[in-house]
């Protein structure tokens, strides 16, 4: 058996156990439905993309558009059966240890890259969301293919890679939009390490463009349409942004240390207002008041976002707060050892020795999972949304791994002798 047909092997069995997990959880969990299960049942029914939102208040916008019509295409040829939508789930996060597999392997050696894989197909919270209605999983695995795409670009800026690019990136912006502040510097980048000249910069980044917005424009086509507006992909940016910025409730969350909503803390007469409006006033007003607290306190408003980002890459008080005990335990073991490692792999991915594309493509790893952390900590934060760019940090996990199992290797070795 050749080195490729070995390769395909091991990437099958790597997935099959992701898969085997997945379906595990999906067998032993119930379903766990989300807003987009709404929207999807809505759309089935003939309501269109609707969702009653605050004060039963309804939106037309009120998240990204592929989950809730993929779920909805779905239950369409299955007759609402969410064990099928939870089996496709399943496919797609086992399909990202693959991805995951390539990209690290463009970083560290095959068996960081194996490492790597196998640390996403037994991650818990990838595990874990299979069974719940909700896109992370999706987010996961377009946000990692993105990075993929984008490092065989900086290898090689043929229109090809330009052209594939372009859609994923588009994909992905319809599933988790966070991924856009990712885009631009990660496109600098690549024209600046190859070197081109700023017409060929151009000229590059219109092709891009071009695709991105064929995948991406229409949905935002559409926004505008039914509102009179601009909005990036959803109308309630202004709210998940004043979340994470009032002077009600400070937690970092969505959720206070108690579990409860922090817009039901909200003062009454404020709630009263916000639910005698329409979907863009709600957000009107939800986007003037937290920018008005922000520029009340501008310190205030960097040392929570700075708060913020602590949280994002550690733990707020408030996590776990929804699971038993025991799930949030056996996670923040598999969190402490994989943080651990991914800092020594991320020191060790930028120390490699004659491996130009291999430190490319590292600093494009580290630039995502920077950029989005940092873009999130503006908003509100859960462990969910590291989630969503964990299987990324992994891939330094491994590298890091890989380095102390050949220090100890080499150690014991050399005593032996």
């Amino acid at each position: 058996m050749n080195e490729k047909s070995k390769q395909s092997c091991g990437l099958a069995a790597v997935f099959s156990v992701a898969f085997a997990l997945r379906l595990a959880a999906i067998l032993i969990l119930p379903a766990q439905p989300w807003e987009q299960e709404a929207i999807a049942l809505n759309i089935l029914s003939g309501k269109g993309f609707t969702f009653a939102h605050l004060g039963g208040v309804i939106y037309s916008s009120y998240c990204e558009p592929l989950y809730p019509y993929l779920s909805a295409a779905i239950y369409a040829l299955t007759a609402h059966n969410v064990f099928a939508l939870e089996v496709i789930q399943a496919l797609f996060s086992a399909a990202l240890c693959l991805v995951v597999f390539f990209c690290a392997k463009r970083i560290f050696s095959m068996s960081a890259a194996w490492i790597a894989a196998l640390l996403v197909a037994v991650h818990p919270g990838l595990i874990v969301y299979s069974a719940k209605l909700h896109p992370l999983n999706f987010d996961a695995f377009f946000i990692s293919l993105t990075l993929l795409a984008l490092m065989r670009l900086s290898e090689d800026t043929g229109y090809r890679n330009l052209i594939i690019a372009g859609l994923v990136s588009g994909i992905c912006m319809l599933t988790r939009p966070t991924i856009i502040v990712f885009i631009p510097l990660a496109l600098a980048y690549i024209f600046s390490v190859n070197k081109h000249v700023f017409f060929k910069c151009v000229k590059y980044t219109v092709v891009f463009c071009l695709f991105f917005a064929a995948v991406f424009l229409p949905w935002g086509l559409r926004n505008y349409r039914l509102h009179g507006q601009f909005m990036l992909t959803r109308s309630n940016g202004p709210y998940v942004f004043w979340l994470g910025n009032n002077p009600h409730n400070f937690s970092g969350s969505a959720l206070d240390k108690k579990g409860r909503d922090i817009y039901d803390l909200a003062p009454e007469d404020f709630k009263k207002k916000v639910e005698s409006l329409d979907e863009l006033g709600q957000n009107r007003l939800f986007g003037k008041e937290a920018f008005a607290y922000v520029r009340r306190h501008p310190t205030g408003f960097l040392a929570r976002t700075l708060k913020k980002f602590y949280y994002f890459w550690w733990f707020s008080p408030q996590a776990g707060i929804l699971y038993p005990k025991l799930w949030l335990g056996i996670y923040k073991i598999f969190y402490v050892l994989a943080l651990i490692c991914g800092i020594l792999g991320i020191i060790r991915a930028f120390k490699q020795d004659n491996r130009r594309r291999a430190q490319g493509s590292a600093a494009l790893a580290a630039l995502l999972v920077i950029s989005v952390s940092l873009f999130q900590s503006l908003f509100y934060v859960e462990v969910r949304h590291r989630w969503a760019i964990e299987p990324v940090f992994l891939i330094f996990a491994a590298g890091g791994l890989v380095y102390c199992f050949k220090r100890v290797f080499w150690r014991t070795r050399n005593e032996n002798h």
